[in-house]
């Protein structure tokens, strides 16, 4: 797993809106390789995704 999706599972799995649904693990199982992680980052930390 690349640093920028454990950045992105980190940041789901912190959100109180996070939800199983948004995990890079679950995306990867219903459309492998036909999702995009769009990351909002202000020096390196994310704030959006």
């Amino acid at each position: 797993m690349s640093p920028q999706i454990q950045g992105y599972d980190d940041f789901v799995a912190s959100s109180p809106q996070g939800s199983i649904f948004q995990t890079s693990w679950w995306l990867e199982a219903v459309a492998p390789g036909k999702y995009t992680l769009l990351l909002i980052k202000e020096h390196e930390e994310i704030l959006a995704a």
